[in-house]
């Protein structure tokens, strides 16, 4: 992440992840990152607008505001970065575990925050 982070060309600048799974939450992994380094994290669901095409989920990052605007909290979802789970570590290149991300088929992580 601090690679990607040392390219931004601003404070409102924004890393766009796929994060688009079936079978594991690539999002909480996104959040824990988002977490350690400071940034803003916002889920955008979209949906399958055409029958051959599946849906896409996407997660926006920042340090600055450009997630505040009216555009992205229309289709988007701040994430709850304080609802990690505390026994989940942040990925590295020497530690990474697939079998905690294994979607709960009765919902999401919890990650979005309340209320939408």
């Amino acid at each position: 992440m601090a690679l990607y982070l040392s390219h931004l060309r601003g404070p409102d600048s924004v890393i766009v992840v796929n994060v688009t799974n079936r079978a594991i939450d690539i999002s909480s992994v996104v959040a824990g990152l988002a977490q350690k380094y400071g940034l803003k994290a916002t889920l955008i669901d979209a949906p399958n607008r055409s029958g051959i095409f599946l849906r896409s989920d996407f997660v926006l990052l920042t340090r600055g505001k450009s997630l505040d605007v009216p555009e992205i909290q229309k289709v988007g979802y701040p994430m709850r970065l304080d609802r990690q789970v505390p026994e989940s570590r942040i990925w590295t290149d020497d530690y990474s575990n697939v079998i905690r991300l294994l979607v709960n088929p009765f919902g999401k992580s919890g990650l979005r925050q309340s209320g939408r």
